[in-house]
């Protein structure tokens, strides 16, 4: 009731509309070209407070992309934004959305994603070379983490300082072809896995930066632009602020 009261009260104001086909809350997305957007600035942070019961307590962020249900966040219950939104579609034995280059979503900066201790997970079907899942920091093409994939079919895990990028490219992917895969990141030490399996891991000095700005699902902010936005399917996008451990890698790979 909180919630729907909220609304209304965002919606008499003007800062929160609805998309006309969907029914989501709509605060648009940035456009390409342009500095960075003022509609950004409409993305409210949100207390976490677990939507499912019997969630992990440090999971924090799960896309499911349920039909009807596209653009929940299962830990907050709150919906992502889009200007442009992608469909529903199926996945390895479970929901997934379809981005077809045009589509991107948006969610909420919260304390609860400033974490030195993380796991991204995601099963993606790469098309053309773009950003899956990213949180830009600063006013440069730097994300505190991104998960990306290259011209030369390689999956990127990338974090920073705010100064520079840190970067682990091992994995290697097949265009076309679904891919499960999870980057870890403990307090300077960068780990990538594919299909529940370890390929590679490399450590540095390094404490990740955060600010305020969304996190991105089938696109990337650079320098307050959108940018890198993926023709690719994606499903089960999830965020932990803690390292999950090889056999709980292993399970999500096999779920």
């Amino acid at each position: 009731m909180l919630w729907l009261g909220l609304v209304a009260l965002l919606s008499a104001c003007g800062r929160l509309e609805f998309d006309s086909e969907s029914g989501h809350p709509d605060v648009g997305a940035p456009q390409l070209g342009a500095q960075r957007d003022p509609r950004l600035d409409h993305l409210e942070i949100m207390d976490a407070t677990p939507s499912d019961v019997g969630l992990d307590p440090g999971l924090r962020l799960w896309l499911r992309f349920a039909p009807g249900d596209l653009l929940r966040d299962s830990v907050t219950g709150v919906n992502a934004s889009c200007s442009s939104c992608p469909v529903a579609t199926g996945g390895p034995g479970r929901d997934a959305a379809s981005f077809t280059g045009t589509e991107c979503l948006f969610l909420s900066d919260r304390p609860e994603l400033h974490s030195q201790t993380f796991s991204i997970a995601a099963w993606i079907r790469p098309g053309n070379v773009g950003t899956a899942f990213a949180k830009a920091v600063g006013d440069s093409i730097l994300n505190s983490w991104e998960i990306r994939w290259s011209a030369a079919e390689h999956l990127h895990l990338n974090t920073s300082d705010g100064a520079s990028n840190n970067g682990l490219s091992s994995a290697v992917y097949m265009p076309g072809t679904w891919l499960h895969v999870v980057g870890t990141f403990d307090r300077g030490t960068t780990a990538i896995f594919t299909n529940g399996a370890f390929v590679d891991e490399h450590t540095r000095t390094l404490s990740v930066d955060f600010d305020d700005h969304p996190v991105s699902v089938g696109c990337d902010l650079d320098s307050g632009v959108l940018d890198e936005l993926i023709t690719a399917d994606l499903a089960d996008i999830r965020f932990y602020d803690r390292v999950l451990t090889p056999s709980e890698i292993a399970d999500l790979a096999s779920e």
